[in-house]
């Protein structure tokens, strides 16, 4: 048994945790703290390590080197039905020969719970995830959103500790996807219990998560709440996965701040080495029309107008055919650009943020 954490906020702690596969490093060397009732999520792109990282917290893969803490208890060793986790996955894992009831009480049954206590359990988690009156209906009358609600009722009605969700909505389409993110949430805050997720999706990520650990080729590239990983990612995969990011090239100036696109940006340099080259990361919907008293501003030629609804995004064309792209609320000035047309943009230093490789 590992270190009791006691009054410590920390609910899960992975140390030095490694799986290999032979000669496959699909994670290598992750130390993680999850907070007691946040919603955490493992984001990174097919083949990351974010869902071994998963499955080895839940007990269906063993690592290789490294242990694992649940309330300051050592599971490493431990089969997933001793941990008190439960596990939602995306194809829910319904037993199609149940109806809704027996589907969310089979947990409850395995335990050997009096019936009248599975009974009111039951139904409290249905009620929780709006699907009070499905009870008596089969898995092959609702929709697959309804489904998703029914594998989370079957989850919660066992009350784990910690809650493992590997990409539960990936196979549902983008309106009922984007319904059941703020459901999840509001589930998430109403029971406070620990919600470890996986996706690869970044709105998803950063529309639930209290905060969001960027995984690649089984490293963690950076962790912190939302905002913070999408206005000052650390390095250029961070910057170019979260979102939409102009990667830009620059150089130190010898008194401080940054050429870039030939202007002189004051941003903080002084960890930097004059004379040195950077990358910078710009967000598109940070650059903007200038006016006559923009102090950064560069002439920029449009080569491509894309109307995406709620907004507009240009394709231009920067100081030394620099390929830049911008985006702005439709209806804004940026949506009177034309291809063809050279207009003068600007941005703020303070959206400039250097990131490493």
């Amino acid at each position: 048994m590992g270190e009791r954490l006691g009054v410590s906020d920390v609910k899960v702690r992975l140390e030095g945790v490694r799986k290999e596969y032979g000669p496959v490093q699909a994670v290598r060397g992750v130390d993680l703290e999850v907070r007691r009732g946040e919603f955490l999520t493992l984001l990174g792109p097919s083949g990351c390590g974010k869902t071994t990282t998963l499955m080895m917290i839940a007990g269906f893969e063993r690592p290789t080197a490294g242990r694992i803490f649940i309330d300051g208890e050592d599971v490493t060793d431990l089969a997933p039905f001793e941990r008190n986790v439960n596990t939602v996955f995306q194809n829910y894992a319904l037993f199609p020969h149940m109806r809704v009831f027996d589907n969310v009480a089979f947990g409850l049954r395995v335990r050997r719970l009096p019936e009248k206590e599975i009974r009111e359990r039951v139904h409290r988690a249905l009620a929780l995830v709006q699907l009070d009156g499905y009870a008596a209906r089969w898995p092959r009358m609702l929709s697959g959103g309804q489904q998703q609600r029914v594998a989370l009722a079957r989850a919660i009605v066992l009350e784990p500790q910690v809650l493992l969700l590997d990409e539960p909505l990936g196979a549902l389409d983008l309106k009922l996807r984007k319904e059941m993110q703020i459901e999840l949430k509001r589930l998430q805050k109403h029971l406070g219990i620990t919600f470890i997720y996986v996706t690869h999706d970044q709105e998803e990520a950063l529309t639930m998560s209290d905060r969001i650990v960027v995984m690649h080729d089984g490293r963690i590239e950076q962790i912190g709440p939302p905002h913070e990983i999408y206005e000052r990612p650390h390095t250029r995969f961070v910057a170019g996965f979260i979102g939409e990011t102009n990667l830009l090239e620059a150089e130190v100036a010898p008194a401080g701040g940054l050429h870039l696109l030939g202007v002189r940006v004051p941003v903080p340099t002084e960890s930097l080495a004059p004379g040195s080259r950077v990358e910078v990361s710009l967000r598109p919907e940070r650059i903007r029309p200038a006016n006559g008293e923009s102090p950064y501003a560069v002439e920029v030629r449009v080569t491509d107008r894309i109307y995406v609804g709620a907004s507009i995004r240009l394709l231009a064309r920067g100081p030394g055919e620099r390929l830049l792209v911008i985006s702005g609320p439709a209806g804004s000035s940026l949506s009177d650009a034309l291809p063809g047309q050279a207009i003068r943009v600007t941005w703020d230093p303070a959206d400039c943020v250097v990131v490493t490789s």
